[in-house]
């Protein structure tokens, strides 16, 4: 089993303080679609490699201002509020739906 620092559905904030949830490979393509990838603070950028999520030092995030970034382990922080995670969830639904 392979090791990851960050799980889908768990919620983190970045380097600003905006809240947002981890997640799943498939998820992000659908995401992809519809939205473009926003280069935030702290997110992953590499020349000549691609931003494949492995959830170790790459990891995809959907963000409250509705960016999707793959964000660098250092670039974010796990964090627990209330009604946080449902919220971002029934946002999550919503893309997925249009």
């Amino acid at each position: 089993m392979l090791r990851q620092l960050f799980k889908e559905g768990e919620t983190v904030s970045d380097l600003k303080g905006v809240k947002g949830i981890v997640i799943s490979p498939w998820v992000l393509e659908k995401l992809q679609g519809k939205m473009r990838l926003r280069n935030r603070g702290g997110a992953f950028f590499s020349v000549g490699c691609p931003p494949v999520p492995d959830y170790i030092s790459k990891i995809p995030v959907l963000f409250e201002d509705q960016g999707i970034s793959i964000m660098k382990s250092t670039g974010i922080r796990k964090i627990e509020e209330d009604g946080l995670k449902e919220r971002l969830s029934c946002m999550l639904s919503q893309i997925l739906e249009e």
